[in-house]
């Protein structure tokens, strides 16, 4: 009896010593399954949808420089995935954080890289940003306007693709080219630098005027206005315009003014010569009279 009653003791122990072992099988089993997706992958949709629904959501382009300023989502911050690890400070870990590049690859191992740092919240945009254009999702684009020497830059936020882009200071204007499926709404937003342009805007759409929504700042100004996609030229003109004589005067740039400050200092001193002497003789001539 007492025999029979070790024995199931022993198989009772033996039973749940295999299940343990079953259970840290299964255990390290879904650890690694976890750990190997540790980030969540999202379509361009969805994306969407939570850039639309979260104002604190992080918006991570780690594709290069020039890649970002050819087009980019609204307010992405810019880190190149080579970078990302020595960067990792520039980022809140405990914030959503929503990663893309051009077509899903590099975001997919940065997503890894801010997973093995311990950033709880983390999703890459599948497709990349050809698939958010590709839907006719809006991007941002930056072109450099150059003047003397200096960039200003003039910024697009377009569901159209924008193409031609170019700068003209005798005519006053910014033109550029708009394309997008025949028939479809498109629109843009145009973010100009006062100092680059600025007055009385007039927008044309294939040489005929539209109207538009003028929003301002103390720098820049916005210019927003809507059509029908086809490929269209699209001309911005301004009534002042970067490099013109201020209305009722000359204008010298500044670095032409240093030049001239010897010659306004030396012509300064004359006169006060000129006066202090003047002054004199007038004194002398009537003690003289007395």
């Amino acid at each position: 009896m007492e025999k029979g009653v070790e024995m199931n003791r022993k198989s009772a122990l033996a039973a749940l010593v295999f299940i343990c072992f079953l259970s840290a099988i299964s255990l390290t089993r879904f650890i690694a399954s976890v750990r190997a997706n540790p980030y969540t992958n999202v379509s361009v949709s969805a994306a969407k949808a939570m850039i639309d629904s979260n104002p604190n959501l992080v918006i991570l382009d780690v594709r290069y420089l020039y890649e970002y300023e050819d087009g980019h989502i609204r307010n992405a911050i810019l880190i190149p995935k080579d970078e990302l690890a020595g960067r990792l400070d520039e980022l809140d870990k405990e914030k959503e954080t929503l990663v893309y590049c051009r077509s899903g690859v590099r975001s997919a191992a940065a997503c890894a890289i801010l997973d093995a740092n311990s950033f709880t919240s983390v999703y890459n945009m599948q497709g990349g940003i050809l698939a958010w254009i590709s839907v006719g999702y809006p991007i941002e684009i930056i072109f450099g306007v150059i003047w003397e020497e200096k960039t200003y830059p003039v910024i697009t936020f377009s569901n159209s693709t924008i193409d031609n882009f170019g700068f003209n200071q005798p005519l006053k204007q910014i033109n550029f080219t708009v394309a997008g499926s025949s028939g479809t709404f498109g629109f843009c937003n145009v973010t100009i630098p006062k100092v680059l342009l600025n007055g009385d805007f007039t927008v044309l759409i294939d040489s005929i005027q539209t109207d538009y929504t003028l929003t301002q700042n103390i720098t820049h100004s916005f210019v927003y206005f809507p059509y029908s996609h086809s490929t269209h030229w699209v001309k911005i003109i301004g009534t002042r315009v970067i490099g013109e004589p201020p209305v009722g005067g000359v204008s010298i740039p500044v670095n032409k003014l240093e030049l001239l400050a010897p010659y306004i200092g030396l012509a300064s001193t004359i006169l006060i010569v000129t006066v202090a002497t003047a002054i004199y003789v007038k004194h002398a001539n009537r003690t003289k009279e007395k």
